[in-house]
């Protein structure tokens, strides 16, 4: 009996695994958000199923329902998706399936089971928008309202404009019903609450992100526009200094100098001119032009952008004004303003412009759309049209226009003054053909010719050389910079939300401990990923004085923050940092950038003053001090994962400098950053 007993529990045994190996593996079940955003799609097992319970934040037009739990966000491909409102509260069944940015549901079933609020909304800034952690996520921004468009598939598109940036607001509901509403939001500051999307590219990188929302109605005014934009006070074109630029629409006045160039309308007002960015094309020159728009930063002047308006009346056409003909003189402040050259043509373009010398100034000049100038290179011309800056240099802190254009405003506006020289290489061959009396003549001549063509010809191309090598490498930088925003930073987002919703899963302490580690690691290199973005699209720095880029860069810092940071350079307008290598020049910007940022995130300065010397035995000496709470050096220089400190005191021991740090916690912190002389230097 025993040993039937014993043979039966070997037979159970050796039938288990087979009868294990037969029974269905039962697949896995998502039920958060988190999980189903990052669920991977491989091809060798399949997917996991969808069990989804929670509020709807949005659905669009093509019924794609986004939802959100306290995990995350995701969302229910659309097509036969039932209607449903943000709140309701739903019960989706499916399979997960991949989007072009995270995982969302391919729905069996949905149900609405309740009804409730929304899921709350983020506020945020422009720049929160391109990090791409946002995405599908309901948010709250506020700006003003400047202009109002047709827009793809929604109806409209309102451009909102905060932190001196424009942000795109899509409203969805019908024309008809949306743009009268839509046109009164234009210069009102508003808020508006819906949910970020965007294009992506095929490496699931988001190329342009923007806000949806149903109607306007989702757009809250916190300041109404004027009732008549035409009745606020005016503006002098003297008064329109940038620190006094706002977000509102002003109110400017004058008589336009041509008629409209292009999209621009310019005025001129006493010994001032501006240009007016708008669709108005029926304005003459000599009218009398009021207008309102929303002042920008030009290349050199300011300018009005999204502009109306209305002509008052009119008066006789204004008289040209004698253009530069001096780098870095007075009358170089006729940007936007109707101005006449008179030159030798040095060259012509490919698109049939001409090249005019005007004192020691080149003159590139534009003819109208449709207008050939056929002029030869030797003409002396008079052209008149108006005068726009088209580069820029800096020295001792002031901006001076490097290189100008003319533009025409129609047939007419280029005078022969005197035809382009007889002599042609052709002719001086038939010249010294006629005969043998006058060869030597001839040789002379065609001498004399070769030996101007050539210098002409090597001024040209000297120039032609230095423009070509910084526009190569301007688009070299700006290449370099979107390569690392499609790929680097967009990479930095995309593991910062996995690594979220990995933190919430994890039940274990010390494994959620080092995951925050990892987290505010990888959020300090997404600051450091913006700030070399920042350096690539705004190298003003490379060839500025020292002083000058330090000034752009605590600018840079302080532009979000509400710490005073006060920049006191030397009083006699030294360069101290005249001499030093680019990579010198560089890290030390880098420095003080790190000690300023430190001092605003970390200190609650409420003051820090930035010093710019050179030293009494030669080099440079630079203090940043604030007001802020101090720490511990010692203590804080050895921490685990403070990084600020030790970087700042690599990049001085690279260039060869000493940086000491002086803090008492509750009494502020001074860095000192000092240089020896450069070699060879007085």
């Amino acid at each position: 009996m025993r040993g039937i007993v014993v043979l039966s529990v070997l037979a159970v045994r050796l039938a288990a695994p087979d009868a294990a190996a037969a029974e269905p593996i039962a697949p896995r079940v998502l039920r958060t958000a988190a999980e189903i955003a990052v669920e991977p799609q491989t091809a060798d097992q399949p997917p996991a199923r969808v069990a989804f319970e929670g509020p709807v934040s949005y659905q669009d037009p093509t019924r794609t329902i986004f939802l959100a739990d306290e995990t995350g966000v995701t969302f229910a491909f659309g097509g036969s998706n039932p209607i449903v409102q943000p709140g309701d509260v739903v019960r989706i069944k499916g399979i997960a399936q991949q989007g072009v940015i995270i995982g969302g549901i391919r729905p069996d079933t949905i149900e609405v089971t309740g009804r409730g609020a929304p899921p709350p909304a983020t506020l945020v800034e422009p720049e929160d928008l391109t990090t791409g952690r946002h995405h599908y996520r309901r948010i709250t921004i506020e700006g003003v309202i400047r202009r109002v468009m047709p827009a793809g598939d929604a109806a409209l598109a309102l451009v909102l404009h905060t932190a001196g940036t424009s942000v795109r607001i899509e409203v969805e509901a019908a024309a008809s019903e949306a743009e009268a509403q839509a046109r009164r939001l234009v210069d009102a500051r508003v808020r508006a609450t819906g949910i970020v999307v965007g294009n992506v590219n095929d490496r699931r990188q988001v190329v342009e992100p923007f806000i949806r929302v149903k109607r306007p109605a989702d757009v809250e005014v916190l300041e109404p526009p004027p009732a008549d934009p035409f009745a606020i006070p005016m503006t002098p074109l003297d008064a329109l200094a940038t620190r006094a630029l706002g977000d509102r629409r002003v109110r400017v006045g004058g008589t336009a100098v041509a008629g409209a160039v292009g999209d621009a309308v310019y005025l001129r007002e006493g010994s001032r001119s501006i240009c007016l960015h708008t669709p108005e094309q029926s304005v003459r020159a000599g009218d009398i032009v009021e207008a309102v728009g929303f002042p920008t930063m030009g290349l050199y002047s300011v300018e009005l952008s999204d502009v109306a308006i209305r002509v008052t009346g009119s008066g006789p056409v204004p008289e040209p004004r004698p253009a530069p003909a001096r780098r870095q003189s007075d009358p170089d402040r006729l940007d936007s303003d109707l101005v006449r050259v008179e030159g030798p043509v040095t060259a012509v373009g490919p698109d049939t412009g001409l090249v005019v010398r005007h004192g020691e100034i080149d003159y590139t000049i534009e003819p109208a759309v449709g207008q050939r100038l056929a002029i030869a290179v030797g003409a002396l011309v008079r052209a008149t049209g108006i005068c726009r800056v088209s580069a820029v240099d800096g020295q001792n802190y002031r901006a001076f226009p490097s290189a100008y254009k003319l533009l025409l405003d129609g047939p007419g506006a280029v005078e022969v003054v005197r035809p382009a020289p007889w002599w042609t290489p052709r002719r001086l061959l038939a010249a010294a053909t006629a005969g043998a009396a006058a060869l030597a003549a001839a040789v002379g001549l065609a001498a004399t010719w070769i030996v101007l063509l050539r210098r002409q010809v090597r001024r040209q191309l000297t120039m032609i050389e230095g423009n070509l090598r910084a526009e190569a490498v301007a688009e070299e930088r700006r290449r370099i910079a979107r390569e690392f925003h499609d790929s680097v930073n967009q990479g930095l987002a995309a593991a910062a939300l996995r690594l979220d919703a990995a933190s919430r899963r994890l039940t274990d302490e010390r494994s959620k401990s080092v995951l925050d580690r990892q987290r505010r690691l990888l959020t300090t290199l997404q600051e450091e990923a913006r700030e070399f973005l920042w350096d690539l699209r705004d190298p003003v720095h490379a060839d500025a004085p020292l002083a000058a880029a330090l000034e752009a860069q605590l600018e840079f810092v302080a532009a979000p923050a509400d710490t005073a940071i006060q920049f006191d350079p030397p009083a006699d307008g030294s360069d101290p940092g005249a001499g030093l290598a680019a990579e010198t020049r560089h890290q030390i910007v880098r420095i003080v950038r790190e000690a300023v940022a430190n001092a605003v995130r970390h200190a609650a300065a409420r003051r820090i003053a930035v010093r710019l010397r050179g030293a009494d035995c030669g080099g440079l000496v630079i203090e940043v001090a604030d007001d802020g709470t101090g720490f511990d050096v010692a203590a804080r220089a050895a921490a685990d994962g403070h990084f600020g400190i030790r970087g700042m005191q690599e990049r001085a021991r690279r260039i060869g400098g000493d940086l000491a740090i002086e803090s008492t916690p509750g009494a502020g912190t001074r860095v000192t950053i000092s240089l020896p002389p450069v070699p060879g230097s007085p």
